[in-house]
């Protein structure tokens, strides 16, 4: 009887070992997908904002404004762009559309940019470059005529005080950081060689 006993003891104490085990691997928490950019779906949250306290994005970041234009330099566009901007060395100057600037592009724009096709993600560095001025230029040293950004000509105009590159007006003037400025636009500059599909 004892040898009875024995053996259903065992084989009981082995069906709580086995269902203990299951416990502890179901109370494992399953690995967090990875967050991946989609033009259709909500931004990834941006965590680290690289550069100096006082530097270009730093001062986008803390603005509110430039959700949109800061996904685009930080989590959609080649590593080079958020290392170029946040260098501490950089002094350039920065045409920075905000939100409802984007919101103006037509329809489907936006979408084509982030998409993963091979000519869009090239179109999309090409329009980052042309928001970029490689020299330090607050708006006292604009004359109406041709500024050259990085991926191409603006074509500036004065009229009274109001300051216009393209089509876009700059609606907050020398917006100064440690290493550059930042005019504010109303609209995204497009580069003549990006077709927006």
């Amino acid at each position: 009887m004892s040898k009875r006993i024995l053996v259903v003891f065992l084989a009981f104490s082995a069906l709580v070992a086995s269902c203990g085990g299951d416990a502890e691997v179901a109370d494992e928490a399953p690995a967090s997908p990875s967050l991946s950019p989609s033009p259709t779906g909500p931004a990834p949250t941006l965590t680290e904002i690289p550069g100096p306290e006082d530097g270009v994005l730093a001062i986008l970041d803390a603005d509110g404004r430039f959700t949109t234009f800061l996904r685009i330099l930080l989590l959609e566009s080649s590593e080079r762009v958020p290392m170029f901007l946040s260098s501490p060395v950089w002094h350039n100057t920065l045409f920075a559309p905000t939100d409802e600037a984007f919101e103006t592009l037509p329809d489907g724009a936006l979408d084509y940019l982030l998409s993963d096709d091979p000519q869009a993600e090239f179109d999309l560095l090409r329009v980052i470059e042309h928001h970029v001025v490689d020299t330090v230029r607050p708006v006292s040293d604009f004359k109406s005529g041709e500024l050259t950004t990085i991926a191409g000509t603006l074509q500036v105009t004065i009229e009274g005080e109001r300051l216009m590159v393209d089509e876009a007006t700059v609606i907050q003037a020398d917006v100064e950081a440690s290493n550059g400025i930042v005019h504010v636009v109303d609209r995204v500059l497009i580069p003549e060689t990006v077709e927006i599909r």
